[in-house]
């Protein structure tokens, strides 16, 4: 078996041989096994070592060099953790986060990650994007249209696999969001492609972004129960509903998948999306109290 990743290295240690075709479903179940007495995790098992091996098989399935994926309906049972509070971030964690956000960064980080902390939670906060829809963005994603300036998540970028275009609320253009962008001509807005080194396809450097961005999060002693980037996501969905943003409109901008999602769609769109996106009350910290 070609050796893809040390992952796969580390099923043939178990196994004791590296020719595929002998795999059997008994043998997954077994390392399955073996990796949980070992101390891994179930959601690590599930979502690290089984995926990694499901694809790898799968993939020499679709190439004609395997009969049968055996590790395809292997399964580990994770049992869902108890929810002790709310999976957005509060007011005061909120204030927080922006209030940091502000804060003049350490000359040890690169201007393109002092960027990511100053910009990646606001443009959360006031679009419900998710943080891995934001790190990719370059200056082209950001286009003005009907008078309105709006950000393009591409649909590579994207959960679902489809782009969408989200107003940008008056704060953010204040606070010098296009200035920046402008700033940054071709190159990605949150990290220099000359500095990645050697990223993949499976980890990229926007990705990379997001992880540093949650560390230093949880830097600033925000509830560890809460996902330090995925919180704007759920905080974004609570303010709509006080605000009473239509379930519609909110999902779209969000880019959640819904039966009447496409009947929003339409000349009047970005005008309906903006008229809701500044319902929202303004984040009053630091300079921009």
């Amino acid at each position: 078996m070609k050796r893809w990743s040390p992952i796969v290295d580390k099923l043939i240690a178990q196994l004791g041989h590296d020719d595929a075709t002998r795999i059997s479903r008994a043998d997954i179940v077994a390392w399955k096994d073996r990796l949980l007495e070992d101390g891994k995790s179930n959601i690590t098992v599930r979502d690290v070592y089984l995926a990694s091996t499901k694809a790898t098989l799968q993939f020499a399935v679709d190439q004609g060099q395997l009969a049968e994926n055996v590790a395809k309906d292997v399964k580990v049972r994770v049992r869902e953790a108890p929810q002790e509070r709310d999976r957005g971030f509060d007011g005061k964690e909120a204030a927080t986060i922006l209030s940091a956000t502000l804060s003049q960064p350490s000359e040890k980080i690169s201007i393109e990650m002092a960027a990511a902390r100053r910009w990646v939670p606001w443009i959360g906060a006031y679009t419900g994007a998710r943080v891995n829809e934001i790190t990719p963005l370059r200056r082209r994603d950001i286009v003005f249209r009907d008078g309105i300036w709006m950000i393009r998540i591409r649909a590579e970028n994207a959960k679902t696999r489809k782009f969408r275009e989200v107003p940008l609320h008056s704060h953010l253009i204040e606070q010098g969001l296009l200035d920046y962008a402008n700033s940054r001509g071709t190159q990605p807005l949150f990290y220099d492609p000359r500095r990645s080194r050697g990223g993949k396809d499976s980890n990229p450097h926007h990705k990379k972004v997001g992880e540093r961005l949650a560390e230093w999060v949880r830097t600033l002693g925000i509830d560890e129960r809460v996902a330090p980037n995925h919180g704007w996501r759920h905080r974004f969905s609570s303010v709509s509903r006080l605000v009473g943003m239509p379930e519609d409109v909110r999902n779209i901008i969000q880019g959640h998948a819904g039966a009447k999602a496409a009947d929003s769609y339409g000349e009047t769109w970005p005008l309906v999306a903006l008229r809701e996106i500044e319902k929202l009350p303004r984040y009053a910290v630091g300079k921009e109290a």
